[in-house]
């Protein structure tokens, strides 16, 4: 983009310099990035309470999204302090110390923009690895979620330096500068991020579809929650062309970057929001009243020392009687060590879901979901314990993993 702008200011000044009026679409660019970003935060803020406060969960996956939302109005602040120095504006209309300054928000904009995105994915790539539980796409998670690593690591130092001396980026008048081709560094960096932005949308989808103890239903309606992420991938689609009219010659640098910088913040703030809508679900099904915590005694909260990831399956009618045992184990270490004992009794009743998590003096961590069920009218003990970390179970049916299981609520 330094490359070409002498360029594109000596071209813009002898063919327009005779325009008196000045056409500025500040206006819009400060709207859009006031309200996108703000809808983001109010579903985060919701996501946040759902995690915190009502499931009282929480995981790295959290701490990533909130970071990336941090990360994207930050863009969204830069890129709405650049119009005070020509974004919306055609660059006939703007000064020569106006275009450097733009330049310099413009330098600072890509790196947070790429934080942004690294966060936001590194969040719902940890999210896939702890619905997956184990196996094929667990791998794959934790596969992407190297990969993204090393992809932001490249184009961040790529795009810190891609001029040197730095300043060159935004100041031609330095001598010796000198400048790598920085379109093709966007447009490589553009598809790189389009094609992590289609893997995210994809894996979620088969790791559902691929459980054979959810009904197609339940697949159909988990599938929905993601169905934002479509919009995820057309901005980051929509993003490449524009990103290319701005770096080429000759072109009209302050006018079009409204464009592009349009479609960073859709892609990153859709993103978030589709990374909000799966964790407020358990919320507002609740107070739809379809799914809820409180029992027939009121509400039940988890004892100290069980982690709870999601409190309820789904509400069954009918006799049904059932108790789940975790003895202390001795010496161990974790959140699991603690002795909970639960019993439902006759009459309409909803099935409480538990995970223990038993952390023993080993570098594994072994997760285990037990529910106990009974459809018909009857009674149904079973028993969960461990001996010497060797698993024994009576009765069981195993869903999946916690996070699927909050999916299905």
């Amino acid at each position: 983009m330094a490359e070409h702008i002498g360029s594109k200011v000596i071209q813009a000044d002898n063919e327009h310099m005779s325009l008196s009026h000045a056409v500025d679409q500040a206006h819009g660019v400060l709207l859009l990035h006031a309200i996108v970003p703000s809808v983001a935060l109010a579903l985060l803020i919701v996501r946040n309470y759902s995690r915190f406060f009502f499931l009282q969960v929480w995981g790295w996956d959290d701490i990533m999204l909130n970071i990336g939302w941090l990360f994207s109005a930050i863009m969204a602040g830069l890129v709405c302090l650049s119009t005070e120095f020509g974004m919306g504006r055609h660059i006939w209309d703007v000064s020569r110390a106006d275009r450097v300054e733009f330049l310099k928000i413009v330098w600072v904009c890509q790196t947070v923009y790429l934080l942004a995105s690294f966060f936001t994915k590194t969040a719902f790539f940890i999210f896939f690895a702890r619905l997956a539980s184990s196996g094929t796409y667990y791998t794959a998670s934790r596969i992407l979620l190297i990969f993204n690593t090393l992809v932001f690591i490249s184009c961040l130092f790529t795009g810190l330096f891609i001029c040197l001396p730095v300043p060159f980026f935004w100041d031609r008048s330095i001598e010796g500068g000198r400048c790598l081709h920085i379109k093709s560094y966007y447009i490589a960096n553009a598809s790189l991020n389009m094609a992590m932005d289609v893997t995210t949308l994809l894996l979620p989808a088969a790791i559902v579809w691929s459980s054979p103890s959810i009904s197609i239903k339940k697949k159909l309606s988990i599938s929905a929650l993601f169905l934002l992420g479509i919009a995820t991938c057309i901005c980051s689609i929509l993003r490449i062309p524009t990103l290319a009219r701005v770096t080429e010659k000759g072109n009209d640098v302050t006018w079009n970057m409204k464009e592009s910088s349009m479609y960073s913040t859709l892609e990153l703030n859709c993103a978030i929001i589709t990374g909000c809508i799966p964790a407020i679900k358990p919320l507002i099904t609740t107070l739809l009243g379809k799914a809820t915590p409180v029992g027939r005694s009121g509400l039940m909260k988890p004892p100290v020392g069980v982690k709870v990831d999601s409190w309820v399956l789904r509400a069954h009618t009918g006799s049904y009687g059932a108790s789940v045992t975790a003895p202390v184990i001795p010496n161990s270490v974790g959140r699991g060590g603690s002795r909970a004992d639960h019993e439902h009794k006759k009459g309409p009743h909803i099935l409480l879901e538990e995970c223990l998590t038993v952390e023993e003096m080993r570098t594994s961590r072994e997760s285990i979901l037990a529910t106990l069920s009974r459809e018909r009218s009857g009674s149904a003990v079973g028993q969960l314990h461990y001996a010497g970390g060797v698993r024994r179970s009576e009765s069981r049916t195993s869903r999946g993993s916690p996070a699927m299981q909050s999916f299905l609520r």
